[in-house]
């Protein structure tokens, strides 16, 4: 969850932190969550548990303050995540999409996490008036830059991006994001031997049917000199 200074711009930190109680509402109790918030740096306010008013209270602590490092944090969190024995996991990024310092690209981010088979899901949460499509809407060239950005690194994890301003927004998009992590699958299949970059895509027979899926894959080795 961001709590950089952007976040304090028309009730971004409430729409946030609603997001939060929407799912862990969502929660069944069996699943886990860990909640980490982020300014310029990365912190932990809540280790990986399956108590969920652990989580609701953690997301009430921390002031909007500071410069955002939304990029890095993404990739430090992601790590983090794949280090998890539970194969159905996921990294759920809140924020208002806006990054100030960080020393990674969306690109290279996204090609870390997705190494790490860590899906990625951004909930930019905006005001009504940066909201595109909605009847306010008074969107910016910058911001659907940024917007566009954003989707972009989610979709080559896996993942996805919504944009919410409203409640009901947010119960749909949370509603959406449960149910595809109770459906995630693991597909193996061989590798090309072609070094460099080869792209995934995954086709459904059926008309009204989807998947996310990782953008690729990288064959060859890697700077390490490793595989």
């Amino acid at each position: 969850m961001d709590i950089s200074g952007s976040m304090a711009v028309g009730d971004n930190m409430a729409r946030a932190r609603t997001a939060v109680a929407m799912l862990t509402g969502a929660f069944q109790p069996t699943d886990e969550a860990a909640l980490f918030t982020f300014d310029s740096k990365l912190r932990q306010v809540a280790s990986f548990t399956s108590s969920i008013e652990t989580i609701r209270q953690a997301s009430l602590e921390g002031r909007p303050w500071g410069v955002t490092s939304l990029f890095d944090s993404i990739k430090e969190t992601a790590e983090l995540v794949a280090e998890r024995s539970n194969k159905h996991r996921a990294l759920l990024v809140i924020t208002d999409g806006v990054d100030t310092v960080s020393k990674l690209t969306p690109t290279e981010v996204s090609g870390i996490a997705a190494s790490v088979q860590v899906p990625v899901y951004l909930l930019s949460v905006v005001t009504p008036t940066d909201h595109a499509g909605e009847e306010l809407a008074a969107e910016t060239e910058k911001r659907r830059a940024e917007s566009a950005t954003l989707a972009d690194l989610a979709r080559w994890t896996g993942g996805d991006m919504r944009m919410v301003s409203r409640p009901e927004h947010t119960q749909q998009a949370v509603q959406d994001l449960m149910t595809e992590l109770r459906y995630q699958y693991v597909i193996s299949f061989e590798p090309g031997s072609r070094p460099g970059w080869h792209p995934i895509e995954v086709r459904l027979r059926k008309k009204n049917m989807f998947a996310h899926t990782r953008g690729g894959y990288v064959a060859g080795p890697s700077r390490s000199g490793s595989r």
